[in-house]
């Protein structure tokens, strides 16, 4: 107990906004992802002990902002532009536990002023509660059969890809927590100018994203569009069928690109390991096929393959080398391929540059499976020096098919199309497979495990938005402003 009340003391005041101010902005920079979950559950401990101290106003907003605002930032952005789906409904649920949590909390600090333990203790039981609440409420049950939620940990894992994982629940203690206390205080009328001063601030960064030029739907409509065929094969996922039917896959694909090419398709997308052996090396025969298939059909063919690094293999792993993304021009035959930069298995060797694909029908990237969890690693694309019209991803197996996971990935796919301002046209080979505009629609969609070539007219869009553009050094910007701002009328008042 006393440990917890030096640690709310005011000796560790700067030590606290420090580290606060330092796990946030790495949040910040970074995403939140698996490598950056540590210093967000440190975001929310710091938050708590800066927002329970009646007298540091100025820090606690800091907090709410520095632990907050990045998962508020993307909210906002999207929330502008979304078309009215699940990602609505997940706003809803977002205000109603934020609004629990302020009722619970401030009866907390009004009963329990000077009580850590017990403070500590009832949020972390009310956060409890309130995920099996809403878990197992029957509203939420009649959202996931007709909003497509589907079955998670918790009601706000659909928006993962756009708060990160674990901070959602951080986001609802520190906001409720904080509105209470705000609201406790407003009623013994201590709040200084300071505070109002941070909150005008604060706004204004809430602000900005709504005022930024991603394209609107009559933009989008009078963009060129290219007809893009994506080929959801659906087999079998064991490595060792799919080396030893490696043939019979390639000449599926080939004749579903053929089709594809009668009905007008300028590019054709295969999924990753469409073709599971390494074409620039060991068979050769099959990338001249690719290459011939190519020019025969006058279509652009995109694929994902492997390129072994060496003849013995590593014996515990299918294979040592890369993953491969290949492009084959009707002109150009073949294009520098790309090798994952993000591999999702540790076997795999990491590549280290990107590739920008310039085809004869479109410009484009090709982002390598789960390489879509990695937002700033996609958006950096959009500074590079040469324009693209739109993104595609390949993958292989779609571990997770219908489950959360499928809906989490689908969700990181279309924060990207919202935030870059492109569309973002992703082909599994068990799916799903999608096409997502830069409103947030999901144009086309193919379910999992069942074997489909639609093709989807899909605008070029070259215009940067200004989240590519930019990415987050506006809202570091005003963190940092904010930040010193604060800092220096504390230090005149005092």
């Amino acid at each position: 107990m006393n440990f917890l009340r030096y640690l709310a003391s005011k000796r560790t005041d700067y030590f606290y906004s420090s580290l606060l101010f330092f796990a946030a902005s790495v949040c910040l920079s970074q995403g939140v992802n698996e490598s950056t979950r540590f210093l967000v559950y440190c975001s929310g401990f710091f938050i708590y002990f800066l927002i329970r101290r009646l007298n540091l106003w100025e820090n606690a907003l800091v907090g709410l902002a520095l632990g907050a605002s990045y998962g508020y930032f993307t909210f906002l952005w999207l929330s502008r532009f979304a078309d009215f789906t699940a990602f609505n409904l997940a706003i809803a649920f977002n205000g109603l536990m934020v609004s629990v949590m302020f009722v619970f909390a401030y009866f907390l600090y009004k009963t329990f002023p000077r009580t850590v333990f017990v403070q500590v203790f009832g949020l972390s039981v009310g956060i409890f509660v309130m995920r099996l609440i809403f878990h197992y409420s029957p509203f939420l049950a009649y959202a996931k059969a007709f909003l497509t939620i589907v079955n998670t940990t918790t009601v706000f894992d659909w928006l993962v890809p756009y708060f990160g994982s674990s901070i959602t629940d951080i986001l609802v203690l520190s906001t409720g927590s904080l509105g209470a206390l705000l609201y406790l205080e407003t009623k013994k009328k201590k709040i200084s100018q300071v505070l109002y001063i941070y909150i005008v601030l604060f706004i204004i960064l809430l602000a900005v994203p709504l005022l930024n030029t991603s394209p609107t739907r009559s933009a989008i409509k009078k963009q060129e569009s290219v007809k893009v065929a994506l080929l959801q094969g659906n087999f079998n996922w064991s490595w060792e069928d799919r080396l030893n039917r490696s043939d019979e896959i390639f000449r599926y694909y080939s004749a579903e690109t053929k089709k594809a090419a009668r009905k007008g398709a300028k590019i054709v997308v295969w999924p990753e390991y469409a073709v599971p052996v390494d074409v620039l090396h060991d068979r050769r025969d099959i990338g001249e096929k690719l290459a011939a298939l190519s020019i025969q059909e006058n279509v652009v063919i995109v694929t994902g393959s492997l390129e072994l690094v060496t003849d013995v293999p590593n014996p515990n792993a299918k294979w040592t080398g890369y993953d491969v993304s290949l492009v084959f021009d009707p002109k150009k035959i073949l294009l520098d391929p790309y090798r994952a930069v993000h591999p999702i298995s540790k076997n795999v060797k990491v590549g280290t540059k990107r590739v920008m694909f310039n085809s004869q029908y479109a410009t484009f990237p090709v982002i390598s499976c789960f390489e879509v969890a990695y937002h700033k690693f996609v958006a950096d694309y959009s500074n590079l020096d040469q324009p693209f019209d739109f993104f595609i991803g390949i993958a292989n197996i779609q571990l997770f098919l219908e489950t959360d996971g499928a809906k989490r990935i689908e969700n990181h796919i279309r924060r990207i199309a919202m935030e870059n301002g492109k569309y973002f046209i992703y082909v599994s080979n068990t799916g799903p497979s999608l096409v997502i505009s830069p409103t947030g629609h999901l144009d086309y969609r193919i379910p999992s495990l069942i074997r489909e070539s639609p093709l989807v007219d899909v605008p070029k869009i070259k215009e940067v938005s200004f989240y590519a553009r930019y990415q987050d050094l506006p809202l570091t910007i005003l963190y940092i402003g904010s930040f010193g701002t604060i800092f220096i009328l504390r230090r005149r008042r005092k």
